[in-house]
């Protein structure tokens, strides 16, 4: 049966077949979105080299060739909404996105590890833990209808948490405007000096929770860290947030982890966990 639409009903019917199709796409997951693209940049396929656009969807495994004072932005879409900056030349053999992004990791983490030893290299080595932060990161289990569940573990998922004052917030979080729709973050220790820092999405899981930074934030008392070099896609509304995790200690992914659970979290470390929306 062929049925016949007029005005109205075929544009609705058009928008909703465009928004189908869209909504397909992303779920195909491609991995990454071109922000930015100035000077000579391209996609390598087979023997040719085609332009690079702003909006071009492409893969970890996709090829690209950036000549000499050019520089491509991407934007990682499966999760966090990173923001990537590729500015070396690549040569006529090119590189993969994935090899591009890891060399930017690695740049950034020895970045913060440089920033961290100055930070670390200030501070006493007589450093003893602050009283009023252990006992914050002590009382990590709550009650639930099920019985106990950790702090991290009530706070994470896809609701939008209420805006409720923390009873201990040692740190300041401020989301730097860079335009554009992008932002990055600038915390402060208001009171502790050697405060270890990272960063989850709220909503996230075992499987796929990842930290913001590529290492650990060691913060100053009083003094700002911007990561400036670690910028983000402002998230469409509404949007659970993010957790910031506090420790006096270096900690891994690992670590974090383990602080799902009751039966395997540490209860010798000491975190502290702050939303920020």
């Amino acid at each position: 049966m062929r049925i016949k639409m007029r005005g109205r009903h075929k544009f609705r019917f058009v928008i909703a077949l465009f928004l189908t199709i869209l909504t397909s796409v992303g779920a195909m997951a491609q991995q990454y979105a071109v922000y930015k693209v100035s000077g000579n940049a391209g996609v390598i396929q087979g023997a040719r080299v085609r332009p690079l656009t702003r909006g071009k969807a492409i893969e970890a495994d996709t090829r690209l060739r950036i000549g000499s004072n050019s520089e491509v932005w991407v934007i990682e879409r499966k999760y966090k909404g990173a923001v990537y900056k590729f500015r070396q030349p690549t040569g006529k053999e090119g590189a993969t996105v994935k090899s591009l992004v890891a060399k930017v990791k690695n740049r950034t983490q020895a970045g913060i590890d440089d920033v961290n030893k100055k930070i670390l290299d200030g501070i006493s080595v007589n450093k003893t833990r602050n009283d009023e932060f252990t006992r914050a990161g002590v009382s990590r289990v709550v009650t639930n209808a099920s019985g106990s569940e950790t702090e991290l573990h009530s706070l994470i998922g896809p609701y939008v948490a209420p805006k409720v004052p923390h009873p201990y917030n040692p740190v300041t979080v401020k989301k730097v405007n860079d335009g554009n729709r992008l932002f990055h973050f600038a915390l402060t220790s208001k009171e502790i000096d050697g405060l270890y820092a990272n960063i989850i999405l709220k909503d996230c899981n075992a499987d796929n929770m990842e930290f913001l930074f590529p290492a650990n934030l060691v913060l100053a008392k009083g003094q700002t860290k911007d990561m400036s070099d670690c910028m983000f896609m402002v998230p469409k509304r509404p949007f659970p947030g993010y957790i910031l995790i506090l420790s006096d200690e270096p900690f891994t992914l690992d670590d974090i982890l383990a602080e799902l659970d009751v039966n395997t979290q540490n209860t010798e470390r000491h975190f502290v966990y702050q939303i920020i929306d």
